[in-house]
């Protein structure tokens, strides 16, 4: 079990496109809608997608800063919304090839404190980066699709980061679910990653839209099939409650095309005021602290 002290959960997947980014976003928020302290990291410096889900890219102050001595790690925080900060990465490349990321271990510690849970968007695989990312934290949440190749390379990111670098696998999340004959079944995957599965997140039309606007879906559609599970994912690793994480079932053909186009404006259709201020449940545009 984690020793006492801030949560620091790196968010790690074997290979990238399993939509690690868009769920360290989301759990954050919804972590944060419980009443917990929440800091979000962007480790991925070569990527550097954290921002653009939180709708807050081009900070002036970033991670790539701090570790490379210019600025205080303090200066690199920002808030998000309530109880959630965030120290996004930049996108200069100049900057990313001369970083010290032995460094991140130390910013990490420092940035911790005060907080419930420091939630690290890590970049994927075994390679330096990565490594420097994981061995900052004390527990893993490994991310997979249900696919075999996908739960393959989850199995070994588990094995490495708890055989290798004795970090705390606290569960594994199977992501972008559709419920196809193909892919593993939930004790199918527990049994070869051997850790829990802690939610099972289904294919979600919503999370994708909510994304590419730069809000979390727990925020813009928090009664969305992928809003619900994380939230729940949250509950349960806040021990707020008991949640029981079932595996959703295959939506219908009427029911997918409904979830697509739920959100876009009807043709003709004028906006309403409240639609308006729609911006107020926007995450990005709040002063750093």
């Amino acid at each position: 079990m984690p020793d006492e002290g801030p949560r620091i959960i790196a968010l790690a997947s074997g290979k990238g496109g399993v939509g690690k980014t868009a769920l360290t976003a989301n759990l954050g928020v919804a972590l944060g809608m419980l009443g917990k302290k929440v800091l979000l990291i962007d480790a991925d410096i070569q990527m550097a997608n954290l921002g653009l889900m939180l709708g807050m890219e081009q900070r002036p102050v970033t991670l790539q800063d701090v570790l490379l001595g210019h600025a205080d790690p303090r200066d690199a925080v920002y808030n998000v919304r309530e109880n959630v900060k965030f120290v996004p990465s930049g996108l200069s490349l100049e900057k990313m090839l001369r970083v010290d990321e032995e460094m991140l271990g130390e910013v990490v510690q420092k940035l911790a404190q005060g907080n419930d849970f420091v939630l690290i968007d890590c970049p994927p695989g075994v390679g330096p980066d990565a490594l420097a990312a994981l061995n900052a934290s004390k527990e893993v949440l490994v991310l997979t699709m249900a696919e075999p190749v996908s739960v393959a390379d989850a199995m070994k990111l588990a094995i490495f980061a708890e055989r290798r670098l004795g970090l705390t696998v606290t569960g594994v999340v199977v992501n972008m679910y559709k419920g196809m004959k193909h892919e593993m079944k939930e004790d199918e995957i527990q049994k070869l990653v051997q850790s829990p599965v802690l939610a099972v997140i289904p294919e979600d039309p919503l999370l994708r839209k909510a994304s590419i606007e730069g809000v979390p879906v727990v925020v813009r559609h928090p009664d969305a099939p992928s809003s619900l599970v994380i939230t729940g994912l949250a509950s349960k690793l806040a021990g707020v409650a008991k949640v029981e994480m079932r595996k959703p079932k295959k939506p219908g053909l009427f029911e997918a095309i409904k979830n697509l186009f739920k959100g876009f404006p009807i043709i003709g259709h004028k906006p309403k005021l409240q639609e308006a201020r729609r911006g107020e449940d926007k995450i990005g545009g709040v002063e750093k602290k």
